[in-house]
């Protein structure tokens, strides 16, 4: 049978290989499977070149970005505008994903509570679920930033873009990031991005 890869991110980089004791074993078996594979889809240029570089055949790897929705994102309904407006104190910087290490949220935070020491009048609104939230809004509270970040939740893709139409800007502060759709979602939006030098 034919063997179809999809490839949306990195599992060579440190932090892969330390995040459960077996991803040292895994590693040989995965880049052996894509040099093996039929055909290996990528979601980003970058991705492209690192399998190249590990061996896979340049004529089996198509790029395919993950799909945006350009046409959601660049209008937005001025009721569920005004709701958010009422909601996140305003002018406020807006980040979008899971609540997982390689996110970067706990840098996210970092740099805000940086920021709260230069008496920057501004909110953060972090936009996601996963296993870092307990923690990360405890450290929110340690470190007294209740006042100025709000922790929404999940969000269903559809009601996202009232969220990037009320913040003046947007901040992505990724360790690994395959394909930023996140920063994406913001320019079609026509929101400036700050976000970490990484892959993809």
């Amino acid at each position: 049978l034919p063997l179809l890869v999809t490839v949306h991110g990195i599992w060579w980089d440190d932090w892969f290989s330390k995040k459960k004791w077996w991803h040292r074993w895994y590693l040989p078996l995965i880049t052996y499977s894509f040099k093996k594979a039929d055909a290996v889809r990528v979601v980003s240029h970058y991705l492209r070149n690192e399998l190249i570089a590990r061996g896979v055949r340049a004529n089996r790897i198509q790029v395919i970005p993950v799909p945006v929705n350009l046409e959601l994102f660049s209008q937005c309904d001025p009721k569920a505008l005004e709701d958010v407006q009422r909601k996140i104190p305003s002018p406020f910087v807006l980040s979008v994903g899971r609540l997982e290490r390689e996110k970067g949220f706990d840098q996210l935070l970092l740099a805000w509570e940086l920021l709260q020491k230069e008496q920057i009048s501004a909110h953060l609104a972090i936009i996601g679920e996963g296993s870092e939230r307990t923690g990360l809004e405890a450290w929110v509270r340690e470190h007294k930033l209740d006042s100025s970040v709000t922790f929404v939740g999940r969000v269903a893709t559809e009601q996202l873009p009232p969220y990037y139409h009320a913040a003046r800007c947007v901040a992505l502060a990724s360790r690994s990031e395959s394909f930023g759709k996140v920063l994406v979602e913001a320019g079609v939006a026509g929101k400036a991005a700050v976000a970490t030098d990484t892959h993809g």
